[in-house]
């Protein structure tokens, strides 16, 4: 790790320059209110050498750390309370060199994400699919996504047409991003709904908040087809939409959604 000058960038709130520990405890404490959720902390000649925590809560922090590329881009394999995410981030501002080792991680796959320094994307070959990240945002549609032991989780509740109540829809995912199974766990009503989403949740070993990234995929349902689909030829723009929801994903692929 270089000797260039630590920074703390703490968002919608304070910027802060050669930080010591007490400087990170206090930043840590201004993600407290929804707009400011997340801090990364990075050298200043040194863009691709970073390290990130994400608020989901007050003891549920997502930590990530990027190596020089993306190719060395880590997620901690679960999300963490607010001690450890401290001891983690300021392990690695004070470079201790085993401060990685009190956690298991996972290595996160940008290969398909676009090349932010070219205005025109080259064309990936017909067959490969483009890695979507999906953020995590509190009280939205995407508020119950994130990671468990076997991989990647999306659950939601929707209403079809022909089902004359609410299904709670669960897809999995492992940890490439991949589809491998779908579940509906039919419900009366909302307050039902909301009952058995919180076992589906339950049932999920290791559950943990948090953006996903997934490939695109398909399931039928009711003779109706489900899932991130590919809308680009109907975009005329690369564009990926998530059904029954309506949920669409595109450029600059920030995890945001539009409906």
């Amino acid at each position: 790790m270089s000797d260039d000058a630590l920074v703390i960038e703490v968002e919608n709130a304070a910027v802060l320059l050669d930080p010591d520990r007490r400087d990170l405890s206090e930043a840590l404490g201004m993600l407290n209110s929804p707009g400011s959720d997340f801090l990364v902390i990075s050298r200043e000649n040194e863009p691709e050498v970073f390290i990130q925590a994400f608020r989901h809560g007050q003891e549920d922090w997502q930590v990530e750390y990027r190596g020089g590329s993306a190719d060395r881009h880590f997620q901690a394999e679960e999300n963490q309370p607010r001690h450890r995410t401290e001891r983690l981030l300021w392990g690695w501002m004070s470079a201790d060199p085993t401060w990685r080792e009190s956690i298991s991680w996972i290595k996160l796959d940008f290969s398909d994400e676009p090349d932010e320094e070219s205005e025109d994307e080259p064309d990936r070959p017909a067959g490969t699919l483009r890695l979507v990240r999906i953020a995590r945002e509190a009280h939205c549609r995407t508020s119950t996504i994130g990671t468990y032991r076997g991989g990647q989780f999306l659950v939601d509740v929707v209403s079809p047409p022909t089902s004359g109540g609410q299904v709670v829809l669960l897809h999995l995912f492992d940890t490439q991003g991949d589809h491998t199974e779908s579940r509906l766990h039919p419900a009366a009503d909302p307050g039902e709904a909301e009952a058995v989403l919180r076992s589906v949740l339950a049932g999920l070993d290791g559950a943990q908040f948090g953006d996903i990234r997934i490939h695109p995929f398909s399931v039928e349902v009711e003779g109706r087809t489900w899932g991130l689909l590919d809308m680009t030829a109907l975009r005329q723009h690369e564009a990926y939409e998530l059904e029954p929801q309506q949920l669409g994903f595109h450029a600059p692929w920030d995890g945001l959604y539009d409906t």
